[in-house]
């Protein structure tokens, strides 16, 4: 072992290694110090990997949470629309498809949308009125007017009684009361 790592040392007591071998085991030292500072690296990493985890999950889990609230809000004014309808033939998807293209090409959403066909049947208008324009003028007249849906619904009911229109005509009397309240100071 001696000869060929290097010499003994009687006066010292110490093993002399030769260069080559002093030069590998100041590598194997260096080497064993990296790992363990590497070590520690990871462990913060690891730390901070599950922190970010925490603070990305709530997050997700909120916006899942909310998605829900938004379904089950639909869902519930949707419901709410048939039972204002009174009519077992009305076909409800069709009144659910409504209200998502509603809630998807105005400002509103599908859920204030789904309110909004129930307050037009709670005035007395079919399914039938609520496809043909009813939804569209309410919507449009509470946008323009910067009113509440409800708001809106009611005043398109009351017009269409008034003046004796139908739900595709129903336009010409929401385009009026708008045209009327913008051009003075009062509301629609």
């Amino acid at each position: 072992f001696t000869k060929k790592f290097g010499e003994f040392d009687a006066d010292t007591g110490k093993m002399k290694l030769d260069g080559v071998t002093e030069s590998l085991v100041r590598q194997s030292i260096e080497a064993d110090l990296s790992a363990q500072k590497w070590a520690k690296v990871s462990d913060s990493l690891s730390s901070a990997g599950a922190t970010m985890t925490m603070f990305a999950t709530v997050p997700i889990v909120a916006a899942g949470a909310a998605s829900v609230k938004l379904a089950t809000d639909f869902e519930s004014s949707m419901s709410r629309v048939a039972g204002a309808l009174d009519d077992p033939s009305v076909n409800m998807q069709e009144m659910s498809d409504l209200a998502l293209k509603m809630g998807a090409d105005t400002i509103f959403s599908a859920s204030q949308s789904g309110a909004a066909m129930e307050e037009l049947a709670k005035g007395g208008l079919t399914a039938a009125d609520i496809k043909g324009g009813a939804l569209a003028t309410t919507m449009d007249l509470a946008a323009a007017g910067n009113l509440e849906l409800a708001t809106a619904a009611n005043t398109v009911v009351q017009s269409m009684g008034a003046f004796v229109l139908t739900a595709d005509q129903s336009s010409i009397a929401a385009n009026a009361l708008a045209g009327a309240a913008a051009a003075s100071s009062s509301d629609v």
